[in-house]
C-alpha cells in the first residue's frame, strides 16, 4: 500500500501508535530489505516525511538495520526533513 503503491492518503487518520504499527509490519515482513526501485523509495520518502518525529526515527531505524541501499536513498531524498526532526 505505502511502498508500492504511494497511498500515503490511507494514513491521513493515523495516530503515532497507527503509524508504530504499520512500521513494525514493513519490518515484520521485510518489505525494505530487498532493493528497493526508484518509484518505491520515492513512495517511502513521501510516507517518511509525512510522519511525526518519533515514527519517522523508528523507520529510520527499520530501513537502516534493513538495508544500506535503501537506507542511502531514503537518506538522499530526506535529508532536509531528517535534518529538520533532529535539529528540533
Amino acid at each position: 500500500m505505502i511502498i508500492d503503491d504511494g497511498n500515503i492518503a490511507a494514513t491521513k487518520d493515523f495516530g503515532i501508535n497507527d503509524h508504530c504499527a504499520l512500521i513494525e509490519k514493513i519490518e515484520v515482513e521485510e518489505a525494505v530489505k530487498t532493493d528497493l526501485s526508484a518509484a518505491q523509495l520515492d513512495n517511502l520518502t513521501a510516507y517518511f516525511t509525512s510522519l511525526p518525529s518519533e515514527p519517522a526515527m523508528k523507520l529510520w531505524s527499520v530501513v537502516g538495520a534493513s538495508s544500506e541501499k535503501n537506507a542511502i536513498g531514503l537518506h538522499t531524498r530526506s535529508g532536509d526533513f531528517l535534518v529538520r526532526i533532529l535539529a528540533g
